[in-house]
């Protein structure tokens, strides 16, 4: 995995108790506050599937399932469904 795709990995444990003290924030406004969407953005979660060579982290599929799991499971409301 590369140092890019960690940090995004990483995003579960800076972002677990977050997520779950605004668990109720989340699920009211039915979408995820701008400030969380920064931090999702910053560690590169939605570049995950881009090519390297599009500036993306090239994370392969069964990497990226736990990555989104391990979001998911910090907060239902973050997995996109």
């Amino acid at each position: 995995m590369t140092p890019e795709a960690q940090d995004a990995a990483r995003f579960d444990s800076r972002s677990r108790a977050l997520n779950h003290a605004r668990s109720a924030e989340i699920d009211a406004g039915r979408r995820l506050p701008p400030d969380l969407l920064a931090q999702l953005t910053a560690a590169g979660c939605f570049r995950m599937f881009v090519p390297k060579s599009h500036g993306g982290l090239d994370v392969d599929f069964p990497t990226s399932m736990e990555i989104i799991e391990a979001i998911a499971t910090a907060d239902g409301s973050a997995d996109g469904s």
